[in-house]
């Protein structure tokens, strides 16, 4: 199957990936109805899903500057793909790539969801988040102040969207 445009390969929000995906379980002569039903394609889609989700996550990991470039040009991809998906686990996925301020961090410096997990206080269950238009506003906020007084760890989000974004990951691991 040759196609320049194959949109049922990849979900939407991974629109920005461009490549060539060769596999011979697809055959050339493949109707159009066939390819969107089929659950060939579907079965193809995850895997390559799940595929560009751990080299971004490797990336994440080990070229974290090169990362961070990334991560300010496509983040808005990352988090509607939260917020389309139907699956728990891509959700999760795709959250381990997602980078906020925190309020144990000086400002500019981002913490990803898995970090924060990890520094959490023993018995907490619930990730802590404030929606602000700055970090200023948001350390004034009266929230913040007694999650403060606790020691609670909060991740700070700038943009209006963040908050649906946190909310619509539902839970993490």
């Amino acid at each position: 199957m040759i196609k320049s445009k194959a949109d049922n390969l990849l979900p939407k929000w991974l629109r920005f990936v461009k490549g060539v995906v060769d596999s011979e379980d697809i055959p050339l002569n493949l109707s159009r109805e066939l390819l969107q039903d089929s659950s060939l394609i579907r079965k193809l889609r995850q895997v390559l899903t799940n595929r560009v989700l751990r080299y971004l996550q490797e990336r994440s990991r080990k070229e974290t500057k090169s990362y961070m470039e990334f991560y300010k040009d496509y983040s808005f991809f990352l988090k509607e793909g939260i917020v389309t998906s139907n699956e728990q686990y891509e959700k999760e996925e795709i959250a381990k790539l997602l980078r906020f301020e925190c309020s144990s961090l000086p400002s500019g410096e981002t913490i990803s969801v898995p970090e924060y997990t990890e520094k959490m206080k023993a018995g907490q269950r619930e990730i802590f988040y404030l929606s602000a238009p700055s970090r200023q506003l948001a350390e004034t906020s009266p929230y913040f102040e007694s999650l403060k007084k606790d020691g609670t760890e909060v991740l700070f989000c700038y943009e209006p969207y963040d908050e649906l974004v946190l909310m619509q990951l539902q839970q993490f691991e």
